[in-house]
């Protein structure tokens, strides 16, 4: 069974994936009919981790169009995880469809996140990013997810299933493209780039404690400033590949060895260990 769902981009013929909660339902429903053999190899996935402007969107969409048109009948599909993440998060917690909107990547100020939590405005802050976490966590124990953001190359560091991507540039060629993509002039397409960086960094450096930016959280780099969006996405396509062959030599070497697979994870109990600290404050001089 092959499913990717796509649509057509404008006045285009380019292809891509939806994103939407109907495909988070369809790749779940997918996985819960797949056999659970837990002495079958674990699926790839991928986490992307890009800097505003670097083609992140456009990347992650042509990586799946690329792993599913050159894997035999995947199944579950490969999916892109980004905005549709917040509504599977919704979904997994039976929050209301309203609370998508609190759940931005960031960190809000704590006074202000006290204030809206007591008067039961949305989840706090730890609720917030816990849930994320187990939602992260279990896209991560099921495979074949490309998900982006939300601290998912922190989340799912341990796992040797997992490639984890930095797509970066220039602060020049990354507020070029913002200037295209969306419109803006120069002025703001530098005062959107700085304002989404920065968010991004804080929500990282506040949850889990390190710099966005550190080459070494990464299997690969990425600079669009060489490459183009479909060379970017066939390049990980390609290190996607080969991790799949190396998980699938560890898996016959370990049952060759006659050892036994690893009992189910504690999804909840994973998540607790990755907590925002409570008494982190956000300040505009917390660059």
């Amino acid at each position: 069974m092959n499913i990717c769902l796509y649509y057509q981009s404008g006045g285009n013929n380019h292809m891509k994936p939806i994103r939407s909660l109907d495909i988070c339902k369809t790749f779940i429903e997918c996985q819960n009919l797949r056999p659970q053999d837990l002495t079958a190899p674990p699926l790839p996935v991928v986490t992307i981790s890009r800097a505003t402007g670097a083609r992140g969107v456009t990347i992650s969409d042509l990586l799946c169009e690329y792993l599913q048109s050159n894997e035999p009948e995947p199944t579950p599909p490969w999916t892109v995880f980004d905005r549709n993440l917040i509504e599977q998060v919704v979904a997994d917690h039976d929050l209301p469809a309203s609370m998508a909107k609190f759940m931005p990547e960031d960190h809000r100020p704590m006074i202000s996140s006290a204030i809206e939590e007591m008067l039961g405005l949305h989840p706090s802050p730890y609720d917030q990013v816990r849930q994320t976490a187990e939602t992260v966590l279990r896209l991560g124990h099921m495979g074949r997810a490309i998900i982006v953001g939300r601290g998912s190359q922190m989340l799912l560091s341990e796992m040797p299933q997992v490639l984890h991507v930095r797509i970066t540039g220039s602060r020049n060629r990354r507020a070029q493209h913002l200037v295209e993509y969306y419109h803006l002039s120069p002025a703001a397409a530098i005062e959107m780039l700085e304002r989404e960086d920065t968010a991004k960094r804080r929500y990282m450096r506040a949850h889990y404690h390190c710099d966005i930016d550190d080459p070494t959280l990464y299997h690969l780099v990425v600079n669009t400033d060489r490459l183009t969006s479909e060379d970017a996405a066939t390049l990980i396509g390609d290190a996607v590949f080969r991790l799949t062959q190396r998980l699938d030599a560890a898996h016959h070497l370990t049952t060759s060895a006659g050892e036994s697979a690893e009992p189910e994870p504690n999804l909840t109990e994973q998540a607790e260990t990755y907590h925002p600290n409570p008494d982190y404050v956000s300040s505009e001089t917390d660059n």
